[in-house]
């Protein structure tokens, strides 16, 4: 090694960031009076395996049947369609509660026009409920994937396949979904990991899962030892979920053949088929992103002033600010690990970056809770202060939390840069310096905006480690949006939550038109 001190300070960037992780594991096995009911633990472990299970099949149905749709199929309106399933992704899973709540209240005209029909509005302050909202909010991590995955599948094996007499349903079952299936499995981790981590859906409408149970026991009950105790076994799942998607990412294997891939040829619909593919596909965006703006709009439109929109853009600067500075040390922490690690290969260097970047799949309660108690044992200095204060904890949480999405991008992107490319430069002389501004970062533009967006409209939604850890009289519209909501001042936080909502998605549109730059041929 040439730079033994790249190392060690990887090692230590590595070690600063798995520290909350290392104090939650530690204050869990010390031992202590503190002890959960067992009732309450084994509810809450059966409420968030079936919120889990429900999320994840509706999830699963929503995101493979789109995405299959919009790949292997033309219809009218398909393109519209494509672009807009990505939407939900622009609205959190808390705002799709408070908006239904409020939508199918008994008071509400919807609610009373249903009554009329003979059927009672749905029961949405249930585990049942939360299920819905959950699977219509993530079903994008999985559409993108399968999607993906489709089009990536060899035409002449299809059309082998219609030679041989399969119909479309028959190729699906029997070709389409078996080769989209890792990519499917990687994607229901994912919502899986979202599942365990959502607080603010879950508290809202009275679900009692591990996240809410570990900030009562915190903040209700004054037990951290309790708190760390549940977080340990939240993270036992969490390292299933993680098992789980690394082996279903390992059986991904694309091999390029060298030659101009042949178009797949599109299974052509019309009348009825046509009409169903447009109602599948529209039926989660409608779902998961336009009625709930058509809600929100019409209660800012009724009850906003100018006061209010005054009132509001506190907010609006404190939650751009830390998205944005989480953003850019997210991804300059990602592209410093990236870069050692391929210019410096190390076992350790793998080692503390693999361990550093699971942040995304620990829920943002846990990760609050362990930078608690790391602050904690700071209390009788000024620093604790400060630390709070200057919103350096808050910054911390996001870092250790959405490295790994960072990170991931990152890699992509490195992976995608030919080491001849590099090596030719060093041969003309140029210094690593003159590589990474020359080569590496000018290659890597693209990747680094998508990566900043992604932290960014993910910052921009978290919402229980900025609770536990956002600076005194710091509200974000996230922390807004749930203190108006948990009170029943649902026409107040409207506008709130549609700015947000706004925010959010100008991102995703930037993202869709960088992504589909990039995968140009």
């Amino acid at each position: 090694m040439k730079y033994p001190f790249v190392l060690i300070g990887v090692i230590l960037a590595g070690l600063l960031l798995a520290l909350p992780l290392f104090m939650v594991i530690l204050q869990g096995l010390q031992p202590s009076t503190a002890v959960l009911p067992l009732p309450v633990l084994t509810s809450a472990t059966q409420t968030s395996l079936l919120l889990m299970g429900g999320s994840g099949a509706i999830a699963v149905l929503l995101g493979t049947s789109t995405a299959w749709l919009v790949s292997m199929t033309a219809f009218k309106g398909k393109k519209i369609l494509e672009a807009m399933l990505v939407l939900p992704l622009a609205m959190p899973a808390y705002l799709l509660a408070y908006t239904y709540s409020d939508f199918l209240d008994v008071s509400n005209t919807t609610a009373t026009f249903l009554q009329g029909l003979g059927s009672a509005a749905p029961q949405i302050h249930s585990v049942y409920g939360a299920m819905g909202i959950l699977g219509v909010a993530f079903y994008p991590y999985i559409y993108l994937l399968a999607a993906a995955a489709f089009q990536k599948q060899s035409a002449t094996v299809l059309e082998t396949a219609q030679s041989l007499g399969h119909g479309g349903m028959s190729i699906f079952w029997r070709l389409s979904l078996p080769l989209a299936r890792p990519a499917i499995m990687v994607g229901l981790a994912l919502v899986l990991m979202e599942t365990l981590a959502d607080f603010g859906t879950v508290s809202y409408l009275g679900v009692e899962t591990f996240t809410t149970t570990i900030y009562r026991s915190w903040f209700g009950q004054n037990s951290p030892e309790m708190a760390a105790r549940l977080a340990c076994l939240l993270l036992s799942f969490v390292i299933v979920l993680v098992f789980l998607e690394e082996k279903a990412r390992q059986k991904q294997h694309f091999y390029a053949s060298g030659t101009v891939p042949k178009p797949l040829r599109l299974l052509p619909l019309h009348g009825v088929k046509a009409a169903g593919a447009m109602l599948l596909c529209g039926l989660p965006v409608v779902l998961g992103f336009l009625l709930p703006c058509v809600i929100l709009a019409q209660q800012v439109w009724e009850s906003a002033s100018r006061e209010s929109v005054l009132a509001v853009m506190p907010f609006v600067k404190n939650s751009v600010l830390v998205a944005s500075v989480a953003a850019l040390v997210s991804v300059f922490f990602a592209l410093v690990l990236g870069i050692t690690q391929r210019v410096h290969p190390h076992p350790a260097l793998s080692f503390v970056i693999r361990f550093a970047s699971v942040g995304y799949a620990i829920p943002g309660a846990v990760i609050g809770l362990g930078i608690l108690l790391v602050v904690t044992k700071l209390a009788a200095t000024s620093f604790y202060g400060w630390l709070y204060a200057s919103g350096i904890a808050l910054l911390y949480a996001y870092t250790v939390r959405f490295l790994s999405l960072s990170s991931q991008t990152m890699q992509a992107g490195l992976q995608k840069i030919k080491p001849a490319l590099e090596e030719a430069a060093r041969t003309l002389g140029a210094s690593r310096r003159r590589v990474l501004w020359a080569i590496q970062l000018p290659l890597l533009r693209k990747d680094i905006a998508v990566a900043m967006i992604l932290v960014f409209v993910d910052a921009l939604k978290e919402l229980p480690a900025t609770l536990l850890l956002r600076p005194f009289n710091f509200d974000t519209l996230a922390v807004k949006v749930h203190a108006l909501a948990a009170d029943e001042r649902l026409d107040e936080a409207a506008l709130p939550a549609l700015v947000m909502v706004v925010i959010s998605l100008g991102m995703v549109v930037v993202l869709q038109k960088l992504t589909a730059t990039k995968n140009a041929p």
